[in-house]
């Protein structure tokens, strides 16, 4: 394993069996409307059938930088989508 001590400016390595990463992650929810469906841990849940408004990354869920950057891009998607059908079906 190989991490860096940003504190220290530099890398450390260490040999291990089992590597486990807590994160502890808390959304940033506050300040949304309390209409948005929340989890039992206040991340944003995407309902089914409810269109207009997705919930991407971190906000919806933990996860590392590459899978946030792919959800807020379906996400963005999702919303375009709804939109262009809005305009399509006045």
């Amino acid at each position: 394993m190989t991490a860096e001590d940003v504190l220290n400016n530099k890398k450390v390595t260490a040999r291990v069996d089992l590597l486990v990463l807590a994160t502890g992650i808390v959304p940033n929810t506050a300040g949304l409307p309390e209409q948005f469906t929340r989890d039992e841990f206040n991340f944003l849940v995407n309902a089914p059938g409810k269109t207009g408004v997705y919930s991407a990354g971190c906000v919806r869920r933990p996860e590392e930088v590459s899978a946030t950057v792919q959800d807020g891009t379906g996400a963005a998607l999702k919303a375009f989508q709804c939109a262009v059908r809005s305009a399509n079906h006045g």
